[in-house]
């Protein structure tokens, strides 16, 4: 609705009665949050967009500054949950299209937020493929026990969850039939 009443009439707390309510409790209380969702034109689907709207209760109309000097809302009370963003899309490479997600992510949650973005995620279902993606699938239990030992993902693990798992051009060709 955008009426900010969760910044002045009743703080924290959104007017709206639905489950939103206890989405925010559960966000505002969690150590980690991990957001899952697949690319959809180069940015979040739009029911997770409309989630990402109603956090407004958990920020104030405070504005503030970042290190990097960025203006943002000033978040309302002892949030400190860290948020990961996991992702994957149909285009075999990185560049161009995830950079609206992961500047919108990085926004949101913060630079140092991690993230795992998976190109040619579609062929992590496809039986006949297991052979390519079973490293891959290596390095993302990897990635998972490195942050929850470490409360990070070491750079090798990244670049192995970053690099194709096919030849851009074959993938390409295989998706375009």
């Amino acid at each position: 609705m955008g009426c900010f009443s969760c910044w002045k009439k009743t703080p924290g707390k959104c007017v709206q009665r639905d489950d939103a309510a206890e989405m925010l409790h559960k966000i505002a209380g969690a150590d980690l949050v991990i957001w899952s969702m697949p690319l959809y034109c180069y940015g979040m689907p739009s029911h997770v967009k409309a989630l990402v709207d109603r956090l407004t209760p958990l920020t104030s109309n405070v504005q503030i500054t970042d290190e990097e000097g960025n203006t943002h809302h000033e978040t309302r009370g002892k949030i400190h949950a860290r948020h990961m963003l996991i992702s994957g899309c149909g285009f075999p490479d990185f560049e161009g299209n995830f950079d609206a997600l992961v500047l919108q992510f990085k926004r949101l949650f913060g630079k140092d937020s991690p993230m795992i973005l998976c190109v040619e995620a579609p062929i992590l279902n496809v039986k006949e493929a297991e052979p390519i993606v079973l490293p891959y699938f290596k390095a993302i239990r990897r990635a998972g026990t490195e942050f929850g030992s470490k409360g990070t993902i070491s750079g090798e693990t990244m670049e192995s969850l970053t690099k194709p798992m096919l030849d851009p051009n074959v993938y390409r060709k295989i998706c375009s039939v």
